[in-house]
């Protein structure tokens, strides 16, 4: 039966993200769970068990800090794999030390599966060592026999029996604080150290008779049982008190069966595999004992391999039984200890599993050889191992095939590791760099004395040094010669370690663009404020000509349309004119230049500005020349047909031009008078003249449309239309 794996996936394709997974349901029964909010998250944490989130780092709608949080409190075991990750070290880095698990690059998803697979194993073993831990505590707290677990040094654990007997129930710690020897009266202790010593190479021992200091002093006489757990310097040590000693002489047999009971009790809670293997002189081999978790990790009963011991190879890897077979010779020639990895392959599902066994060996009267020994399943560590070495590989790639300079420094700023593409930057080698201060190394000399007060401030108060941004500094080659360079820090921990990693871009080829860049700029700027400049001359020109032509006409029909035809150009060519003197070639300020136009209107038709008050608002927009020049000449139709019909002889009044910028592109044009408006006579006219003719098609091209306001007196218009861009 597959194991039941719940899934949430945080991102916007969905499907995509499911099917790169789907080889997870040769071995899990997979539910995904997709998440599109926080909210929903928390509901599925609080209903069912939730075994691993991957999330998308490109879904912006969740925030990844307060997704942390959340999985964080609702299981500390959980993890969380970011897909989708910048390449670049320092994203990466940024991502494990906020609490990601793993980080997957969208070029790397095809691997998200065996990261799924791997992660949740570990967080299973996790949890198991959890439990097991919490059961071997469970049993020490209510466990009323007098039981010990010690390393030589001091005591690591205490039965609540332990504490009770020994006068302990106030509070007062035994654990990492009192060594085994403090319970012994003096004159016993002796003989514990010779059996200890003894221990490593003889079965376990009993020791009658020895006196344990209360305390308050009192003296409790209790036989001890000491068994060796395999591991170095460890030991457990089970008081039986003298009252159940007078017992033994009583009823012997039970007694002696219930200690073999609680010692069995004892070892099973070892996680792990506790044995006894006997090699005879006719190479022939035996297990005198072994616990029963042998099962767990081999699938062979512990019963089977009392009885035939060549059984361990029908799980063993057929790749480790010679290399098995080989190192146990050796330990008993050498009577050195017998340390091996290997593999076993399980019986129901032909999984591989890999086993460590520790042990020692000593050799027996009848010349075989014995080894008490412990076996542990490091599959998870292997794994991890494994792991570790790939992200370690991984990160030696990047580094030493990085397109930048990458540098490790310690907190005074001296460098530690330096790539190949520094070395190519610089020209200084690693040996040559490494034990350098780095802006001793590189840096300008004027520069010194500001590298070294802010690296100071930095470690003192934590300030003074700019992190995560790229600055643009001078740095100086071997050979040197100056040049520009982009340098960025962030500050990382390695190994409870704090250190600065650094990267260093050379910029000089951009430097140099940006120049060639700047002067074409430059070039093209004066060639288009001459062509501007010439443009406004060459209609200055035609006016001028427009103007000497009509001198010589005397229908003043014809005059009039000379006279407008001076004013349209003339509009037109102020654009040009205020854009060859202003410094932004691609716009001009819209108000200044309606001033000027409508007050040469004024001053053209009128004679004199006082006639005419000109209400002008236009604050702050600026516009281009596609846009400038079609509003400019629909401006001077209006404004020439106020001043023409609105106030005729020598009528005073007010003109009103307002030009609002909108939500961009758009934007609203009110121009209008309060002179006398269109009579029934001039209107019909003047709706068919060229000048509003003029003014309707021009609003097109600015994509709007033109209103005439019907009002008493004046006339008022309202233009909503777009600015208009070349492409």
């Amino acid at each position: 039966m597959k194991i039941l794996l719940n899934i949430v996936i945080i991102a916007n394709d969905v499907d995509y993200i499911v099917g790169s997974l789907n080889t997870l349901t040769e071995t899990y029964e997979v539910s995904y769970i997709p998440i599109l909010d926080l909210k929903t998250l928390k509901d599925e944490l609080e209903q069912q068990t939730i075994h691993c989130i991957v999330f998308d780092v490109q879904f912006k709608t969740i925030d990844l800090d307060k997704l942390l949080i959340i999985a964080q409190k609702a299981a500390i075991y959980m993890p969380l794999i970011a897909i989708r990750v910048d390449t670049g070290l320092i994203a990466r880095i940024d991502l494990m030390k906020a609490g990601v698990r793993d980080c997957i690059a969208d070029a790397d998803l095809a691997l998200l599966p065996l990261v799924v697979k791997r992660e949740v194993a570990t967080t299973c073993s996790a949890i198991a060592l959890k439990n097991k831990e919490n059961t071997t505590a469970h049993f020490l707290e209510h466990c009323l026999d007098v039981l010990f677990i010690h390393d030589g040094k001091t005591i690591k654990e205490v039965s609540k029996g332990g504490y009770l007997q020994l006068g302990y129930v106030d509070g007062c710690k035994l654990v990492d604080q009192v060594s085994l020897l403090e319970l012994i009266h003096p004159e016993d202790r002796p003989l514990i150290i010779t059996k200890e010593q003894q221990q490593n190479t003889e079965t376990p021992v009993f020791i009658p008779n020895v006196r344990l200091l209360k305390k308050d002093g009192a003296l409790l006489v209790a036989d001890l049982s000491i068994v060796f757990l395999g591991f170095p310097d460890l030991w457990y040590v089970q008081a039986h008190l003298q009252a159940m000693t007078r017992q033994k002489k009583v009823v012997h047999n039970p007694l002696e069966k219930e200690q073999d009971n609680l010692l069995t009790r004892h070892v099973e809670l070892v996680p792990g595999v506790i044995y006894q293997f006997q090699m005879f002189p006719d190479k022939s081999f035996c297990f005198p004992f072994i616990s029963d978790r042998i099962f767990e990790l081999s699938g062979i009963t512990a019963q089977e391999l009392m009885e035939d011991g060549t059984k361990l190879f029908d799980s063993m890897h057929e790749g480790d039984i010679r290399r098995f077979i080989e190192s146990g010779y050796r330990s008993k020639v050498t009577l050195e200890e017998w340390n091996l990895d290997y593999r076993v392959r399980l019986p129901n599902d032909g999984g591989i599993r890999w086993m460590r066994g520790s042990s020692k060996p000593v050799r027996l009267s009848d010349g075989s050889t014995l080894w008490y020994g412990y076996v542990a399943d490091i599959t998870e560590d292997k794994k991890a191992s494994a792991a570790l070495r790939d992200s370690e590989e991984q990160v030696r790639t990047m580094f030493n095939h990085a397109p930048d300079a990458i540098l490790l420094l310690d907190m005074e700023g001296v460098i530690t590791k330096w790539n190949p593409k520094a070395e190519i930057i610089f020209g200084w080698t690693e040996k040559e760099a490494v034990g350098k201060v780095l802006h001793e190394l590189i840096g300008p000399p004027r520069n010194y004395d500001i590298y070294r007060k802010n690296v100071e401030i930095y470690r003192k108060e934590g300030d003074g040094i700019i992190l995560n941004q790229a600055l643009e500094v001078r740095a100086v080659h071997k050979n040197k010669q100056e040049f520009s360079i982009t340098m960025a820090l962030s500050e990382m921990s390695i190994k409870g370690e704090q250190f600065f990693i650094v990267f260093l871009s050379d910029i000089t080829q951009r430097k140099n663009a940006e120049e060639r860049l700047k002067e074409s700029l430059r070039e093209k700027e004066v060639l288009l404020k001459e062509i501007h400049h010439r443009v406004k001359n060459n209609m200055q020109v035609i006016t001028s000509l427009l103007s000497l032509q009509s001198s010589f006409i005397e229908d003043a029909t014809i005059r009039d349309i000379f006279k407008n035809s001076q004013y349209r150009i003339n509009s037109m060519g102020m654009v040009h004119e205020m854009l060859y003197q202003s410094e932004d070639l691609s716009k001009i300020n819209y108000g200044n230049y309606l001033r000027h136009l409508i007050e040469g209107l004024i001053l053209a038709m009128k004679g004199d500005l006082n006639k005419i008050d000109l209400q002008l608002d236009a604050p702050n927009v600026s516009l281009n020349i596609d846009t400038a020049i079609p509003l400019g000449l629909i401006i001077n139709e209006l404004v020439t047909n106020s001043l023409k019909y609105g106030f005729p002889k020598e009528q005073k009044g007010t003109i009103f031009v307002k030009l609002t910028a909108l939500e961009s592109p758009n934007l609203k044009l009110e121009i209008g008078d309060n002179g006398i408006g269109f009579s029934k006579l001039n209107k019909s006219s003047a709706s068919q003249s060229l000048g509003l003719m003029l003014v309707k098609r021009l609003s097109i091209q600015l994509k709007g449309e033109i209103e005439h306001l019907e009002q008493k007196e004046g006339t008022h218009y309202v233009l909503s239309f777009q600015e208009i861009y070349p492409f």
